[in-house]
């Protein structure tokens, strides 16, 4: 019995076997490979641990599926859908199989992500270089077809109906070219069928764009990939990708080109230029799917800055060659332009010569002396100066610089202390919004520095003024507010918009209703620029009510202590500095501003020299880049219409105008004027490294002789050290290896140059009495306040007098100067604080007074009988009696 049993055993076991051989045929663990020509190239098919059968299947699948996607997109077949849409889409909406319709979608998506440098509608472009027709004259094109062909290029120039899945050009003689997309497209669709046939292991290779299925060879752990060196396409580089499951699309310019004048010009067309990229080397991109690995890079070819966002919004990997000339380097980027050496730069050129030079007339003074007397009389709510009231400001940029001298005593660096800092917060701010909402990683750094080396942004932010800390909180109120409008969800927005109003709010308290005033006209610009209305009626009350939470306790303080402030703060210093304007300032021209525009941008804007090439490459298309056109522009309008003009109210637009100039050169580095771009660079760096060396070698002769009267011969030559380190480190730049190591070493070169000026210039140079504290105690020394004199000023020295003397009972002799509210309105209060020169006080007066004004040109009054005189620089000090 077990004998028949054995035997029908294996007689069923063998009748098994052959069924599931006859099923699915043999499979082996060598691929079968499969090539055929298609789309302009060669298609490469190897299938893994599948049958002959099962290959032959699979193999037909991908010829079927590439043929559908000739069919849609070759421009060579005159009846291909793409052919006929190029032929009829200007006359009449072109309506779209599925299939193209989702190519040209995923291209409109490419197309928005690039910034514009993936744009399928460079076909006239290609064509006018030669690479779909034969460029018959063997001639580069001129300009001007360049720009008749640029005329007709862009994405935006296409009408696109979803609904309808229509196409239709708005300008005649546009054309689509889906050459840098449609291969990535054909693999996907490929990728699919074999799918669909239960092929899992196997590389589909359409013409180096690979697609690698989801199981690895038999036996491996992945798929290992090599990268054609651009140097040596025969050959492969050191590079090795271990993948499995995944798309991998290469882009260089060292196989397809043309030849003009012996020259070769790859293919990969820069749309914004209209001229073939002149970059070397490739872009290895792996990512899921093979569609955007196709056009991203290409893109990343061309925007090399855009991998940091490629990596973290698609989950691509990025592979770049070591070929890849003017590409940004990482390594360089971070070391000149990175957080650190932005901080470095700060705290050797804000930080350090705050102490350097003396106290400077009259603004320093004045925002000095209110803050001193917060401190002296206890009452942190109403500003006065000199004992008087004073209703310019509200009260926050004193309270902060009272709180400075608290922590570092009454001196000029405690003073300048909160501008200096107020500075980096707006510079921070904008690093943060450049970081967030750009790709290009050399831009937040360099448009960080350009900044802070605007000659305006330095000179005030060094300075005792109030305008630094306003242009702080103007800087966080603009960028939050953007931030809000790009948020991604209701938490992240309402947030941002708080950040907003806290920032109005404290801006409020520094100088009034320009902290609404401002930012409110370039929000509600920007909105109805991007057509989101209803952004527009929603977004404002939120910034609205957290900036009324800040201001309102001290508004209300205020009003209760001093109720008149509210009225003399909106009309005095609001309504008719903006119609008429004020005691001390009259009405100035509507092209005021320029002078001062084009000083503040220096020395930076010496950079100009680079940046032309780069101005029409700004990507304004972009919302950040509307947004702030619109900061830099819009207050420069508002305040040259203004009547009452004063340079520094320009500052809150620097911020935007940096960003520009970094933009620019970054951009021109990138053109086809590149190399005439770094010529005009290196030329700058020339002479203002000559120029910096012979102003060094006249400092140095100058001191050794000891015969200018401006350079005190017993100064060691600290300055001659400044300027000649300067100058080396200019010409360093100049034999710099790329772009942006001479834009480092030239920019640290400002740095000593202008650092090195505040240390060491003299007194003497600031004018004859600008430094009026240091005057006072030079002539109070020869002419003492003794007890029981009144101390009389005019109203050029009253300020420096009660820092200096820490006296608030002086007499104003003559004008009132901006003490005219207080003596003119509480009269009784600050009776005796006057003195008019045409008639005598009509009391016995004896005291000290102190005048800046040349005596024989403009003399005392007679009554006024002077015993002893004594002048320092412009200041004059008499010790005199008044008898009734």
């Amino acid at each position: 019995m077990k004998r028949p049993l054995l035997f029908a055993a294996a007689s069923i076991a063998v009748l098994l076997l052959a069924l599931l051989l006859v099923v699915t045929g043999e499979r082996h663990e060598v691929p079968y490979t499969i090539e055929f020509p298609v789309m302009g190239t060669v298609a490469k098919l190897a299938f893994y641990d599948v049958s002959e059968e099962t290959a032959q299947q699979a193999a037909a699948a991908v010829r079927s599926a590439y043929a559908q996607v000739t069919r849609l997109a070759d421009l060579r077949d005159p009846g291909s859908e793409l052919s006929r849409l190029n032929a009829t889409a200007a006359e009449r909406p072109f309506v779209c199989s599925a299939g193209l319709w989702n190519i040209i979608s995923e291209a409109k998506f490419a197309y928005v992500f690039s910034g514009g440098a993936f744009d399928i509608t460079a076909k006239p472009l290609m064509d006018l270089w030669g690479f779909y027709r034969r460029n018959r004259r063997g001639e580069i094109p001129t300009a001007a077809e360049i720009a008749e062909a640029r005329r007709v290029v862009g994405f935006d120039k296409l009408i696109l109906d979803e609904k309808a899945r229509s196409v239709r050009f708005s300008v005649p003689g546009m054309a689509i070219d889906l050459g840098g997309i449609a291969k990535g497209y054909a693999l996907d669709r490929a990728s699919e069928v074999v799918g669909e046939l239960g092929v899992t292991s196997g590389v589909i290779d359409l013409g180096g764009n690979l697609r690698l299925l989801a199981e690895p060879p038999p036996g491996q752990e992945s798929y290992r990939v090599g990268v054609r060196r651009p140097d040596a396409p025969g050959e492969l580089s050191d590079v090795a990708l271990e993948l499995r499951d995944a798309a991998v699309s290469t882009s260089g310019n060292y196989m397809r080109f043309v030849e003009i004048g012996g020259r070769r010009y790859g293919h990969i067309m820069d749309p914004a230029t209209g001229m073939p990229t002149s970059r070397t080397g490739s872009v290895t991109v792996v990512t899921g799917v093979a569609v955007i690995g196709d056009w991203l890079s290409t893109t990343l070819f061309l925007r090399p800055e855009l991998a940091a966002r490629a990596e973290a919004e698609l989950g691509a990997l990025i592979k770049p060659s070591h070929d890849l000339n003017g590409a940004i380097d990482m390594n360089n980027t971070s070391r000149f332009f990175s957080v650190p050496a932005l901080l470095l730069l700060f705290m050797v050129l804000y930080l350090v010569p705050l102490a350097a030079r003396p106290m400077l007339r009259p603004d320093e003074f004045r925002y000095a002396e209110i803050p001193r007397e917060m401190i002296s009389s206890g009452n942190w709510i109403s500003p006065r100066l000199a004992g008087m009231r004073y209703f310019e400001k509200p009260a926050l940029g004193y309270q902060l610089t009272a709180l400075s001298f608290k922590c570092f005593g009454e001196n000029g660096f405690a003073l300048r202390l909160p501008s200096a800092l107020a500075t980096a917060v707006a510079a921070a701010a904008l690093w943060f919004l450049l970081r967030r909402k750009t790709e290009d990683p050399l831009l937040p750094g360099l448009a960080t520095a350009f900044y802070l080396l605007f000659g305006i942004v330095y000179g005030i932010g060094t300075f005792g003024v109030l305008d630094s800390m306003l242009t702080a909180a103007l800087t966080v109120v603009l960028v939050a507010f953007y931030f809000a409008c790009e948020a991604r969800s209701r938490l992240e927005t309402v947030g941002f918009l708080i950040l907003a109003g806290v920032a109005a709010g404290v801006a409020f308290l520094l100088k009034g209703f320009l902290a609404f005033v401002v930012p409110g006209m370039i929000a509600a610009a920007y909105l109805v620029w991007q057509r989101e209305l209803k952004k527009l009626l929603l977004y404002p009350w939120i910034p609205l009510l957290a900036a009324v939470a800040v201001a309102l306790p001290w508004s209300l303080a205020i009003l209760r202590e001093d109720p008149d402030f509210w009225r003399y703060f909106v009309v005095e210093e609001h309504w008719m500095r903006l119609t008429s304007g004020t005691y001390d300032r009259k009405p100035e021209p509507f092209w005021y501003y320029l002078p001062v525009l084009i000083g503040g941008i220096m020395p930076v804007g010496l950079f100009l020299a680079a940046g032309w090439a780069g101005v029409t490459r700004g990507g304004y298309r972009r919302p950040l880049m509307k947004y702030l056109l619109l900061w830099a522009w819009l207050p420069f309008g508002f305040f040259s219409i203004s009547a009452c003009k004063l340079g520094t109210y320009i500052l809150p637009c620097f911020a935007p105008l940096a960003v520009f100039f970094a933009v620019w050169v970054i951009e021109a580095m990138r053109s086809a004027h590149s190399a005439a771009a770094l010529k005009g660079l290196h030329i700058v760096y020339r002479v203002i490294g000559a120029a910096l060396l012979a102003a060094s070698a006249g400092w140095l002769v100058m001191w050794a002789l000891g015969f200018c009267c401006v350079i005190p011969i017993s100064a060691p030559p600290w300055g001659f050290v400044a300027l000649l380190t300067g100058g080396v480190l200019a010409l360093v730049a100049d034999k710099a290896r790329d772009w942006q190591t001479g834009a480092a070493w030239f920019l640290t070169a400002l740095v000593l140059t202008v650092a090195g000026g505040i240390w060491f210039v003299p007194v003497e140079f600031y004018g004859e009495a600008r430094a009026t504290g240091q005057r006072l105690s030079e002539c109070a020394a020869v002419i003492p306040l003794k007890p029981g004199d009144e101390l009389w000023c005019d109203r050029n020295t009253m300020q420096a007098a009660a820092w200096t003397f820490h006296r608030t009972d002086g007499v104003v002799l003559g004008r009132k100067g901006e003490f005219e509210y207080a003596l003119k309105n509480f009269p009784e209060e600050y009776a005796g604080r006057h003195v008019a020169e045409d008639h005598a006080p009509g009391r016995k007066v004896s005291g000290v007074l102190f005048v800046i004004r040349r005596l024989e040109r403009k003399p005392l009054p007679e009554w006024i009988k002077v015993i002893d005189k004594v002048q320092s620089g412009g200041v004059t000090a008499l010790r005199f009696e008044v008898k009734p």
